[in-house]
């Protein structure tokens, strides 16, 4: 039924899906308890405390999948001394990391959330949801690095000696590290919006639709990261042609699975959304919004797969410019912006706005050729 190349694919990207899918529905369980159990200004709390987790998260990503990478393509040159170095090195500062936030957000969990844009009102409930999570960074943290590690190699040789200089592992993260900022920075910037102009339901609507969000780029970054050492692999085995096969593959598999997605939310828009709230409000303003806000995981997908190819592939500085742009410049200025020039009801407008432009970025970096960062 499927050949070779099929089978090997979808042994990478199943698995890094999959694992994907449950780390976010960690935190989309967590949402459906404090919303149904607790009720929306909970709902609010626990978003507000997002940008600090999710920024610890992408931070972890910039030892994990630089590493990965690295170890994906000294595995295409059969040089595994080299890549057992770069593992020790992500590991040792991802775990570093872990214990830095764990401690910070354990002693400032009040200020860190007044920071995001906690109001009054939620403020203490989003310094003690806080509080909890960050106890927990190291196991959190280093579950993820390992996940990424035990992708690349079945089971990562560990080789407790010889450290790697960490800019080889530094430099080929910075990319995916830009990317998980586009969490961050979102729910920063929608955060400040929405206290200002629609108050704390405003906040609880993002929140669910973060949660919905989440699990939508727990399937298509799965998708990418899961074709990360295929591509790393072939790359460094000079096999071109088998990286424009990987590439076209993963362009049609996330392409599908956003349809997908995308149609069954705006069917079931409101049985969704039911899901994590009871209260009638919340509910008629998160319904409205989600099939606007879905329709930007159709060129997210897209976005997804060409910013993975260009880091695997040691296209650096292309990776990087997506990145930073689709993550950090455009999600901030069309949050800030589409409000103010056309309104708060255009607010869901934002995030499908960046992700266009950001596709016509991608397009534009293919088109200029593969020159090596």
């Amino acid at each position: 039924m499927f050949n070779s190349r099929q089978k090997e694919l979808f042994n990478y990207i199943l698995p890094s899906a999959g694992a994907l899918c449950v780390t976010y529905l960690y935190n989309i369980v967590d949402g459906i308890f404090v919303g149904q159990g607790v009720g929306p200004m909970a709902l609010a709390a626990v978003n507000i405390t997002v940008p600090f987790v999710t920024a610890l998260v992408a931070l972890s990503s910039l030892f994990a999948m630089g590493g990965s990478t690295v170890i994906a393509i000294r595995l295409g040159r059969n040089d595994v001394k080299g890549a057992n170095d770069a593992f020790m090195c992500a590991f040792i500062l991802t775990l570093l990391l872990s214990l830095i936030f764990m401690l910070i957000g354990m002693v400032f969990p009040i200020q860190i959330s007044a920071l995001c844009g906690g109001s009054t009102i939620i403020l203490p409930m989003a310094a003690e949801y806080l509080f909890y999570y960050t106890a927990f960074s190291i196991p959190f943290l280093l579950s993820n690095c390992f996940a990424v590690f035990v992708r690349n190699d079945g089971a990562p040789r560990v080789a407790f000696f010889g450290m790697c200089a960490g800019a080889k592992v530094f430099n080929r993260g910075i990319p995916e590290f830009l990317t998980q900022l586009n969490t961050p920075i979102t729910a920063f910037c929608y955060n400040w919006v929405l206290l200002h102009t629609l108050g704390d339901i405003g906040v609880a609507t993002f929140s669910i639709l973060s949660f919905i969000y989440s699990f939508a780029y727990a399937i298509l970054s799965g998708v990418a990261q899961g074709l990360q050492p295929l591509w790393g692999n072939a790359f460094g085995a000079k096999d071109i042609n088998l990286l424009k096969q990987y590439f076209n593959s993963g362009i049609k598999i996330n392409l599908v699975s956003s349809f997908l997605i995308f149609i069954l939310l705006c069917v079931f828009d409101t049985q969704t959304v039911s899901i994590f709230t009871k209260d009638t409000e919340l509910l008629r303003m998160t319904s409205a919004a989600l099939p606007v806000f879905a329709m930007s995981f159709l060129f997210m997908a897209i976005n997804l797969i060409y910013t993975a190819f260009f880091y695997s592939t040691k296209q650096t500085i292309k990776s990087d410019i997506i990145a930073i742009n689709r993550g950090v410049i455009l999600k901030g200025l069309f949050i800030f912006g589409i409000p103010y020039f056309f309104g708060v009801e255009y607010m869901w407008h934002s995030v499908l706005a960046a992700e266009v432009i950001t596709l016509l970025i991608c397009l534009f970096c293919k088109k200029i050729g593969t020159k090596q960062a």
